[in-house]
């Protein structure tokens, strides 16, 4: 694969991706971001519910980010911090958040705005610092505020991607939808972007020394769990 931003980013536009940034200005603050946030309902998924049983995630998603979270080791020596934001409950998110030892799960959240001060204050995270993946309105007031805006795309929705561009809230629109595996997407252009697909994913293939050092590293993340309670968010149990 050809390191150069513009020959990767072809790779994902030629798929009907849109970058709202340039891919050199997207390269740029990607190198800032020290943190991933993720919304759930419509990027994980489809969006559908059953009633209050929630909503699922693919196996090929959770690839993604196990492999960008390896590739940001191999730039740093650090696990890449993962932090789940959700409106609803979605017990599908506390139990991959819990088995893939991600930072944190956000629930029952009406204002995600609000998820900045405790990433601020209990993991020293800057919203300069952070990316977001969303895919609806309910998530413009995060984006509007965050380093990195990721979005993700729905036909069904041609106006709010127009809006969204338009007020600058985006930096990249995916080619895929939340059920076609669009987290995947964002994981393996910012792993191309950062220059370490390839080594990141042949590491992986021969379970690389580096690899388990990155598994151990990764097993000793405890995920801890709040929820918006009294308009504040509270620490909560899994």
């Amino acid at each position: 694969m050809g390191n150069d931003s513009q020959d990767i980013a072809r790779i994902f536009t030629d798929q009907g991706a849109v970058f709202v940034k340039s891919p050199a200005a997207l390269s740029g603050t990607l190198q800032q971001v020290r943190a991933f946030i993720f919304d759930w309902d419509g990027v994980f998924n489809n969006a559908v519910k059953a009633g209050e049983g929630g909503s699922p995630f693919s196996e090929a998603d959770s690839m993604g980010i196990n492999m960008l979270r390896f590739g940001y080791f191999l730039r740093t020596g650090e696990v890449l911090p993962v932090f789940l934001v959700t409106g609803e409950y979605n017990p599908a998110a506390v139990y991959l958040a819990g088995r893939e030892h991600y930072q944190a799960v956000f629930r029952k959240i009406p204002d995600k705005l609000a998820v900045l001060e405790p990433l601020e204050h209990q993991f020293g995270l800057k919203q300069e610092e952070l990316a977001f993946v969303f895919d609806d309105v309910l998530d413009l007031g995060l984006a509007g505020r965050v380093a990195l805006r990721l979005l993700v795309n729905r036909p069904g929705s041609p106006l709010l991607n127009s809006y969204i561009e338009r007020h600058n809230l985006a930096d990249y629109r995916t080619a895929n939808s939340g059920s076609t595996h669009a987290v995947r997407e964002v994981c393996e252009l910012c792993l191309g972007l950062w220059q370490q697909y390839d080594q990141a994913i042949a590491y992986r293939q021969a379970f690389h020394p580096r690899y388990q050092a990155y598994l151990a590293a990764r097993k000793q993340i405890s995920s801890q769990y709040f929820i918006w309670q009294n308009g504040v968010i509270s620490p909560d149990i899994a």
